[in-house]
C-alpha cells in the first residue's frame, strides 16, 4: 500500500482497556490506542484486530491445556460476553466517526484464524488437547468472527477482513502460528503477519475501488 505504518498494538489489550480506554502495562498506564491515533495526522487506513482478549482466550486456552474445556458452562460464558464485544466495537467505531466527522478514514476490522484448522486428529504440538476440544475451540472462534463481522453493520467506512491460514495451522508442516515454546504462543509468526497484512491490503484495495 506504500503507507507509513504507525503501530499502537499492545499485548493483552481489550476493547475497553487498550483500544478505547487506557491500558495498564507493567504498572504503567498507556493511553488508549485510538487516542494515540487521534493525535496524529489523519490516516488513510486504521486496522483493528481485537476481541480474543475480550472473551478471555488466554484463560480458556489455559483450561484446555491443563484440564478440560468445552463444557456447557464454558460455552455459556463465552456466549454471555459476545454481546459486550459487539457493544464495545460500536463504541470504538463511534469514536472514530465522531473524531473525524467528515472524510472518515477507512477501517479494516480483522477476524481470527483457526489455530487448529483440522480437528479430525489430535495435535501433537499441543499435548493434552483432545479432538473434541479442538472442535469446540474452532466453534468458539467461528462465533467470535461472526460477532465481529456483524458488528460493523451500519458503519459504511468499515470493512471486515476474514483471516484464515488454510494449510498453515499450528499442527501443519509450515505453520503461520507460533507454538507453545515460542515467544508469543498462538500468535502469528512472521509468515502469519505477512499473510494477515496481505488480506488487510486486499480488503482496503477492494474498498477504495468501489
Amino acid at each position: 500500500l506504500k503507507m507509513e505504518l504507525h503501530n499502537y498494538a499492545c499485548s493483552g489489550a481489550t476493547l475497553e482497556n487498550g483500544v478505547i480506554g487506557n491500558q495498564t502495562v507493567n504498572n504503567l498506564a498507556q493511553p488508549g490506542q485510538l487516542d494515540r491515533v487521534f493525535t496524529e495526522n489523519k490516516p488513510k487506513l486504521i486496522t483493528i484486530t481485537i476481541g480474543a482478549n475480550d472473551i478471555g482466550w488466554t484463560k480458556i486456552l489455559g483450561k484446555c491445556l491443563t484440564t478440560d474445556c468445552g463444557s456447557a458452562d464454558d460455552t455459556a460464558a463465552i456466549d454471555a460476553i459476545l454481546p459486550f464485544v459487539t457493544g464495545n466495537i460500536h463504541a470504538a467505531l463511534d469514536r472514530v466517526r465522531n473524531n473525524y466527522l467528515t472524510d472518515t478514514p477507512r477501517v479494516v476490522l480483522t477476524g481470527y484464524y483457526h489455530v487448529l484448522s483440522d480437528a479430525s486428529s489430535p495435535c501433537t504440538k499441543i499435548p493434552g488437547i483432545t479432538t473434541s476440544e479442538q472442535t469446540w475451540w474452532n466453534n468458539q472462534t467461528d462465533k467470535l468472527n461472526k460477532t465481529l463481522a456483524e458488528s460493523i453493520s451500519g458503519y459504511d467506512f468499515v470493512s471486515y477482513a476474514s483471516v484464515e491460514f488454510i494449510g498453515h495451522d499450528l499442527c501443519g508442516s509450515n505453520p503461520f502460528i507460533q507454538g507453545l515454546n515460542e515467544r508469543a504462543p498462538f500468535h502469528p509468526n512472521k509468515a502469519g503477519q505477512e499473510a494477515m497484512a496481505t488480506v488487510v491490503a486486499q480488503t482496503y484495495r477492494n474498498t477504495i475501488k468501489n
